[in-house]
């Protein structure tokens, strides 16, 4: 009896031991893993059903089940989504993940899709420094002009959260502040921005350096970042009178966005007009003109700048003598021969310019034209602005104006500055008005064509029908019966118009 006893504890501690056993894995790996699967299905039902808060709850709940891992592939691939919704909610889940996501969000940096890599950037950035095994391959993205650039500009914001001292980080996000992309240098900036205070140190000895290069950094830096005129100011009168010219020049550069407030630099400035180094008189010119308008101190060193091998320096120079007006005059040949030269955005400050001093309308049109072409949007909307000042005067552009309004992929910036240029030209646009009434179906384009079809007047009579449907718009009914109006006033009034 005893042993009968006996065995059967045995046997139930036995199983005690079993069951224990199955439920601790159960519970480490048994229930996980089915959570795992369940997150993941969930996530895959969500996208096939295309359903964006599905998504965003599916891939939240994922990151809570042993940190995410399971799902990364799945989130990654998604930043490619056609859904914007989808790729930000996989891009905040990843990030949530911290250095679990790290190891792929690398290797997605070399993904075939563009919108995966510039995600998968950012995300990087989002973790933050947990990030710090990213940095190389973040280098290596914004260093690689093949690479789109918005990829590019995502690299360099990422890489101001993730470490900005990390070696060769901060000298090459100081020279982004010079990229001919303006919002990739507005992204430098901002990652120096957040990081300035801790910097500030170590610029500060920078300016010590026996390096040229690294002194013109800290330069620019200090000067570019720092609010406060009266800390600035020390700094940027010193680096005036340094041995190199290009801290000299990057001095001056800088000295010039404090425009009055820079006021104490006036006699360094004016001794730096006369300093060997062209780029220098150029800058210096340009702080001068920005501080208190010397318009007849500035003129002969900036049509000189016209010819500096940098093209920033020419094209600084052209900008400046625009904002000189009439009392520039004397540098229209100059300016004339600045649209001969070889870069883009230096030949379209130039027939800015000459625009501004009442140059030659005959030679700038083609300029302004030929730059519409151009791959940067910064420099197409240039361009276009520019002619659409002109008015009636750059009519040989119509066509060019027509074919960004409906054809450019910056959209809606260059469709809508398009727009109102070819309004600006009245009846001289008269044929672009059938691409206007083409554009009405453009919700982001749509008052801007139907003011331009107002502006063109009587010649766009064939868009009376199209501006009398779009009358029955809340949004849109006063001005369409504006444009209505001067277009055909006994149509307007046939159609209710008050």
């Amino acid at each position: 009896m005893k042993l009968v006893r006996l065995r059967f504890g045995l046997g139930t501690l036995m199983g005690l031991v079993a069951f224990s056993a199955a439920l601790t894995w159960f519970i480490a790996e048994g229930w996980p893993k089915w959570q795992e699967r369940r997150a993941l299905q969930a996530i895959h039902r969500a996208l096939a059903a295309k359903d964006r808060e599905a998504f965003r709850k599916a891939a939240e709940s994922s990151v809570k089940v042993r940190e995410g891992k399971a799902a990364v592939p799945v989130l990654i691939e998604t930043l490619g989504n056609e859904d914007g919704h989808m790729r930000m909610a996989s891009e905040r889940s990843l990030a949530k993940m911290g250095k679990v996501a790290v190891p792929d969000l690398i290797l997605a940096l070399k993904h075939p899709d563009d919108k995966v890599r510039g995600w998968a950037a950012e995300g990087l950035g989002d973790i933050g420094p947990e990030a710090k095994a990213a940095v190389p391959a973040l280098m290596e993205v914004l260093n690689d002009t093949a690479e789109r650039i918005e990829v590019r500009r995502d690299a360099v914001l990422s890489l101001g959260k993730i470490d900005v001292e990390a070696p060769g980080v901060l000298p090459r996000i100081i020279d982004a502040l010079e990229d001919e992309d303006e919002v990739l240098a507005s992204y430098a900036a901002n990652a120096l921005d957040r990081n300035f205070k801790r910097l500030r140190p170590l610029l500060l000895a920078w300016l010590n350096n026996e390096d040229d290069r690294t002194r013109a950094r800290a330069t620019r830096v200090l000067g570019y970042i720092e609010r406060d005129a009266s800390l600035a100011m020390p700094v940027l009168l010193e680096s005036l009178k340094d041995k190199d010219g290009q801290v000299r020049a990057t001095a001056a550069e800088i000295v010039a966005i404090f425009g009055s407030d820079g006021a104490e630099a006036v006699p360094s400035l004016t001794k730096s007009l006369e300093d060997p180094v062209n780029a220098v008189r150029v800058w210096a010119a340009l702080a001068l003109w920005q501080i208190d308008h010397q318009t007849g101190l500035v003129i002969p060193a900036l049509i000189e700048g016209l010819k500096d091998k940098a093209r920033r320096v020419r094209g600084a120079a052209a900008g400046v003598l625009g904002q000189n007006g009439a009392e520039a005059r004397e540098a229209v040949p100059a300016l004339v021969e600045a649209l001969k030269d070889l870069d883009a955005f230096v030949r379209t400050d130039a027939a800015t310019a000459l625009l501004a001093i009442d140059g030659p309308v005959d030679v700038v049109v083609p300029v302004l034209v030929e730059s519409m072409k151009q791959k940067s949007v910064n420099l197409r909307y240039a361009a276009i602005n520019a002619l659409g000042s002109m008015g009636p005067a750059a009519k040989a552009a119509v066509p060019a104006l027509t074919e960004a309004m409906l054809r450019d992929e910056a959209r809606p910036a260059i469709p809508r500055v398009a727009a109102k240029a070819l309004g600006n030209f009245g009846r001289e646009a008269k044929a672009a008005v059938p691409a206007l009434i083409e554009s009405l179906k453009d919700a982001s384009v749509r008052q801007d064509a139907t003011v331009a079809m107002g502006d063109i007047g009587p010649e766009a009579k064939a868009a009376v029908p199209a501006l009398i449907e779009l009358l029955k718009d809340a949004s849109m009914r006063q001005l369409a019966g504006a444009a209505l109006k001067r277009i055909d006033p006994e149509a307007a009034a046939n159609a209710g118009v008050p």
